[in-house]
């Protein structure tokens, strides 16, 4: 049977759907958030992120599934964006929402309102500008997006050692502790395909010489002397490459394991596209001619001139690394930019994006790895998380400032945005807007264990928002209020 909810009831209706979603994520803000549980069906789940709890709030269907479903949406797309954020816009959202409503109901056309907040974009950012600064630290705008005391100034320490091209890759390991691993050359991911047993398989080898093919090797055909060259000389040889099978590959185990050669035999972890870019990257580093139809070269011809070097290359598990590889400076710049214009394309694709950055980061050797276990699984991944969301706010903090942490920037904000003078619904609007900024310092305080309504709490002040995140997140909240405050009908099945 399909319901039809008009008039006055709807926008209740929407409100009252979007209520205890708002409530959960806005316990879980900050740094002195907590954790929201929910039932899985006999065991019960956790969730800490605002993209995390809308999930598990949003599977109603019907009139009740509207609001929470848009706010989802719109928490995923600011998570893939801006990788911080999602809690402070869902408050905002809510009480957005909430005010817009009353506003409604008191007489002001939602139309209208729904127009008039959208027209705020030019006076929030010129709020934002008015009260953004540059003198802060890493660590501080770390701990404001959620990193974890003892983690805030590693995490500060490593964005500084990598700068603005580099990455920190973060990942989890079994029990507790913290482990940092700084690479200093090209580094890439790859499997081994020469087989042998572990005391045979070599994992430090020193004055390599690099072939980067991007073609499935299967023969070695004319290429067989000069690997046997190699094998004379006692020369260390890496061959990387889409795959190695067949004749090839059985060639190279047999003379490796029988003492002839010191070789490695490597295809990238990645697949298609991604591999191929892989060993382009990889020849570019170490000077090295691509072996591939698009370059025009081909295995057959391949000479010794035409090999990359690197002083020594290191492998563990499945990471590769090589230092002081003899890659062309301004090949390298060329690939660099390259790899800058692709992540500026992709700045809305997250995968595609990350991609990008993490070759650009490693090609650089520009690159740090931190493995964080805090003994359970829950613990450490809420620690990673919070990690991640620290790192994209310094990152965003460093190109255009900071907004004071803790709600307190929010609060200044929606001090400036108020105009007594203004016309309706303009002065509605702000009032909206208002009061979707100071909800985020109202949590904030309340979850700290201060009075909500009381600014400038003690002990949060020394915190940093980025203020570039910070507009985006006003803005994306004052659009998605507007959007449930147009809904004039609804045609839902119950």
């Amino acid at each position: 049977m399909i319901e039809v909810v008009a008039g006055p009831a709807l926008p209740r209706a929407l409100q009252g759907s979007l209520a205890p979603v708002v409530r959960a994520i806005g316990a879980a803000m900050g740094p002195d958030g907590r954790l929201a549980l929910f039932d899985m069906g006999g065991r019960t789940g956790r969730a800490t992120t605002g993209v995390a709890i809308a999930r598990e709030s949003c599977s109603s269907g019907g009139l009740g599934g509207i609001a929470p479903t848009l706010l989802k949406e719109a928490l995923v797309q600011v998570e893939r964006d801006l990788g911080d954020g999602t809690a402070r816009l869902a408050v905002m959202v809510g009480a957005a929402l909430t005010s817009g409503s009353k506003q409604v109901a008191a007489g002001i056309d939602a139309g209208h309102l729904a127009d008039a907040l959208l027209g705020l974009r030019g006076p929030i950012a010129a709020a934002v500008q008015a009260v953004a600064y540059r003198d802060f630290t890493d660590e501080a705008v770390a701990r404001a997006a959620g990193a974890p005391e003892w983690l805030a100034p590693v995490l500060a320490r490593a964005w500084q050692q990598t700068g603005p091209d580099g990455a920190v890759e973060l990942s989890t390991m079994p029990g507790f502790g913290l482990e940092e691993s700084a690479f200093s050359g090209f580094v890439f991911d790859a499997l081994r395909l020469d087989g042998g047993n572990d005391k045979i398989s070599l994992t430090q080898m020193d004055d390599v010489h690099i072939i980067a093919a991007d073609d499935i090797i299967s023969d070695f055909k004319t290429l067989t002397p000069v690997i046997e060259g190699f094998a004379s000389k006692r020369k260390a040889l890496l061959i990387v490459a889409r795959d190695v099978t067949g004749p090839a590959l059985t060639f190279l185990r047999r003379n490796r394991e029988a003492g002839v050669l010191t070789v490695a035999v490597m295809k990238p972890l990645d697949a298609g596209p991604r591999a191929a870019e892989i060993i382009e990257d990889l020849a570019i580093a170490t000077g090295a001619k691509l072996i591939a139809d698009r370059s025009g070269q081909a295995l057959f011809a391949l000479k010794p001139s035409m090999l990359g070097h690197a002083a020594s290359l290191h492998i563990a598990g499945n990471r590769v690394e090589l230092r002081d590889a003899a890659g062309d400076a301004a090949s390298i710049a060329l690939r660099v930019s390259q790899l800058a214009a692709e992540i500026r394309a992709n700045r809305y694709l997250a995968l595609d994006r990350e991609h990008a950055e993490r070759r650009r980061a490693r090609l650089l050797g520009q690159w740090i790895e931190l493995r964080i276990g805090c003994g359970d699984r829950d613990t450490t991944d809420r620690a990673l998380a919070n990690a991640r969301k620290a790192l994209a706010s310094i990152r965003l903090a460093r190109r255009e400032g900071v907004i004071a942490g803790g709600g307190v920037g929010f609060d200044q904000i929606a001090m400036a945005l108020e105009a007594p003078d203004a016309p309706m619904p303009e002065q509605a609007a702000r009032r909206v807007a208002k009061d979707a900024l100071c909800a985020v310092g109202h949590h904030l305080r309340r979850n700290g264990g201060h009075e909500p309504f009381a600014p400038n709490a003690p002990g949060r002040s020394d915190l940093h928002d980025p203020a570039s995140l910070s507009k985006a997140l006003v803005d994306q909240a004052l659009s998605v209020a507007a959007q449930l405050l147009r809904l004039s009908i609804a045609v839902v099945k119950p």
